[in-house]
Protein backbone atom coordinates (compact mmCIF):
# COMPACT_ATOMS: atom_id res chain seq x y z
CA UNK A 1 0.00 0.00 0.00
CA UNK A 2 1.27 3.62 -0.87
CA UNK A 3 1.06 6.57 1.55
CA UNK A 4 1.12 9.75 0.39
CA UNK A 5 4.03 11.64 2.04
CA UNK A 6 3.18 14.17 4.60
CA UNK A 7 2.50 17.62 3.69
CA UNK A 8 4.63 20.57 4.90
CA UNK A 9 1.79 22.56 6.84
CA UNK A 10 2.59 26.35 6.80
CA UNK A 11 1.89 28.23 10.48
CA UNK A 12 -1.20 29.69 8.71
CA UNK A 13 -3.05 26.39 8.43
CA UNK A 14 -1.93 25.09 11.99
CA UNK A 15 -2.87 28.77 13.98
CA UNK A 16 -0.92 28.48 17.34
CA UNK A 17 1.06 25.71 16.56
CA UNK A 18 4.59 26.87 16.74
CA UNK A 19 7.26 26.58 13.79
CA UNK A 20 10.62 25.06 15.51
CA UNK A 21 13.73 25.79 13.92
CA UNK A 22 16.93 24.61 15.80
CA UNK A 23 15.48 23.76 18.69
CA UNK A 24 13.61 27.77 18.61
CA UNK A 25 10.02 28.07 18.71
CA UNK A 26 8.41 30.46 16.30
CA UNK A 27 5.22 31.84 16.30
CA UNK A 28 3.37 33.10 12.96
CA UNK A 29 2.45 37.37 12.79
CA UNK A 30 -1.51 35.77 13.41
CA UNK A 31 -0.91 33.88 16.26
CA UNK A 32 0.44 36.51 17.74
CA UNK A 33 -2.00 38.99 17.62
CA UNK A 34 -4.56 36.20 18.38
CA UNK A 35 -2.62 36.06 21.67
CA UNK A 36 -1.88 38.76 22.33
CA UNK A 37 -5.11 40.90 21.91
CA UNK A 38 -3.98 43.59 19.08
CA UNK A 39 -4.91 44.03 15.51
CA UNK A 40 -2.45 43.59 12.88
CA UNK A 41 -2.62 47.17 12.33
CA UNK A 42 -2.21 47.92 16.16
CA UNK A 43 1.44 45.42 15.62
CA UNK A 44 2.47 46.88 12.59
CA UNK A 45 2.41 50.71 13.85
CA UNK A 46 4.25 49.37 16.95
CA UNK A 47 7.31 47.46 14.75
CA UNK A 48 7.53 50.90 12.79
CA UNK A 49 7.39 53.20 15.74
CA UNK A 50 10.34 50.62 17.28
CA UNK A 51 8.41 49.87 20.72
CA UNK A 52 8.46 45.95 20.25
CA UNK A 53 10.50 43.22 18.14
CA UNK A 54 10.45 43.30 14.48
CA UNK A 55 10.50 39.70 14.31
CA UNK A 56 12.19 37.64 11.73
CA UNK A 57 10.85 36.43 7.84
CA UNK A 58 11.10 32.51 7.45
CA UNK A 59 11.25 31.60 3.61
CA UNK A 60 11.58 35.46 2.82
CA UNK A 61 8.15 35.37 3.56
CA UNK A 62 6.35 34.59 6.74
CA UNK A 63 6.74 37.00 9.26
CA UNK A 64 7.47 35.34 12.59
CA UNK A 65 8.26 35.77 16.27
CA UNK A 66 9.94 33.82 19.30
CA UNK A 67 8.38 33.33 23.01
CA UNK A 68 11.01 36.30 23.94
CA UNK A 69 9.24 38.71 20.90
CA UNK A 70 6.09 37.53 22.26
CA UNK A 71 6.17 37.84 25.74
CA UNK A 72 7.79 41.65 25.05
CA UNK A 73 4.86 42.41 22.51
CA UNK A 74 2.47 41.17 25.42
CA UNK A 75 4.14 43.26 28.34
CA UNK A 76 3.53 46.47 25.70
CA UNK A 77 -0.14 45.44 24.86
CA UNK A 78 -0.33 45.16 28.78
CA UNK A 79 1.42 48.40 29.30
CA UNK A 80 -0.15 49.97 32.45
CA UNK A 81 1.39 53.73 32.33
CA UNK A 82 0.32 57.11 35.27
CA UNK A 83 -2.20 59.47 33.34
CA UNK A 84 -0.61 63.34 33.35
CA UNK A 85 -2.70 66.26 33.81
CA UNK A 86 -3.30 68.22 31.41
CA UNK A 87 -0.97 71.36 30.73
CA UNK A 88 -3.10 74.15 30.62
CA UNK A 89 -0.43 76.24 29.03
CA UNK A 90 -0.22 74.23 25.90
CA UNK A 91 -3.73 72.25 25.88
CA UNK A 92 -5.56 73.30 23.14
CA UNK A 93 -8.35 72.38 24.52
CA UNK A 94 -7.99 74.11 27.82
CA UNK A 95 -6.48 77.11 26.18
CA UNK A 96 -10.43 77.27 23.85
CA UNK A 97 -12.48 77.30 27.65
CA UNK A 98 -10.81 79.65 29.48
CA UNK A 99 -12.75 82.84 29.05
CA UNK A 100 -11.11 85.63 26.73
CA UNK A 101 -9.59 88.72 27.81
CA UNK A 102 -9.45 90.68 25.07
CA UNK A 103 -12.25 93.36 25.04
CA UNK A 104 -15.13 93.79 22.81
CA UNK A 105 -15.39 97.20 20.76
CA UNK A 106 -18.78 98.06 20.74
Amino acid sequence: MIHDAPKYLTLEQNPKMPLTIDDVEYFSLKDLVEMVGISRQTLWRWRKQGRVPLGRRFRQRQLVFTEAELNEVSRIANMLEPVKPPDPTTDQRALREQPSTRRREG
